[in-house]
């Protein structure tokens, strides 16, 4: 049962008493002479305190849909560890979410650094970034690894054609929790389009970003393809623009 199904249910088994209305608008009135009888709202309580928890639950959904997911450095710890989860920080990403009534897509957050190495002594150079997503059914029905992603995640970069910029994506690892679906993306370091907007973009499962899917509107901006009938979402990524290095971004853009 969704969220909203559930607040209808319960707003529907609340049985509020005949005179409530009539006494709400006596009330309504006598504020507005600036004569409030103080005893009227003591003769039902209950049943008034029932529905403001009812419309202070509805607007508190979305808070609390995204509360119990584990955070972008909880993942990052699960799947590589703690010197993996002390590249992000906690609290500082505000979340994205796209559905299509289907599935929830959520974006927890992005961190740069160093590649991780696991050879003891040996000091990587490069820099790599990393980006957490869950993905959820949105009526609550589990998901399972097992059953595979059913979406592709995309990096996009304003002004670059997709397909090219598919090359950026190092690799994905997958993490099971309580039937929500957490991935840790791996990207060469995208710190360096700082000046663009970098983004990331939903695919259809087992799709490419060919230019019918994802490609550039006169502007340079990332969009859908008109023929494209998947799910679409393009989620911004927090970049710091101090990091931009031009030069760089071209000469990785060079290799693909």
């Amino acid at each position: 049962m969704t969220f909203n199904e559930k607040y209808v249910k319960e707003m529907d088994a609340i049985s509020l008493s005949e005179g409530f209305s009539f006494r709400t608008a006596e009330l309504m009135k006598q504020r507005v002479a600036g004569k409030e009888e103080k005893n009227l709202m003591k003769r039902k309580p209950v049943k008034v305190l029932a529905v403001a928890l009812a419309v202070i639950a509805l607007l508190s959904v979305t808070a609390f849909a995204l509360s119990y997911l584990l955070s972008a450095k909880e993942v990052a710890e699960k799947i590589g560890g703690k010197e993996l989860a002390g590249l992000f920080e906690d609290g500082t990403q505000e979340h994205q979410l796209v559905s299509d009534g289907t599935y929830d897509v959520i974006f927890l957050g992005k961190a740069t650094g160093e590649t991780l190495n696991k050879t003891e002594g040996f000091a990587a150079e490069e820099e790599n970034s990393y980006a957490v997503f869950a993905v959820r059914r949105t009526d609550g029905a589990p998901l399972s690894l097992s059953d595979g992603m059913p979406f592709q995640l995309a990096p996009v970069i304003e002004g670059c054609m997709p397909y090219i910029t598919w090359g950026v994506l190092e690799g994905a690892t997958g993490y099971e929790s309580e039937g929500v679906l957490y991935y840790l993306f791996k990207y060469e370091n995208l710190e360096i389009f700082a000046d663009r907007t970098v983004s990331i973009a939903i695919l259809g499962a087992d799709m490419f970003p060919t230019a019918e899917i994802l490609t550039l509107d006169e502007n340079g901006k990332i969009i859908y393809g008109e023929s494209y009938k998947g799910m679409k979402g393009i989620f911004e990524l927090p970049m710091d623009k101090t990091k931009a290095d031009p030069e760089a971004a071209e000469e990785l853009l060079g290799n693909y």
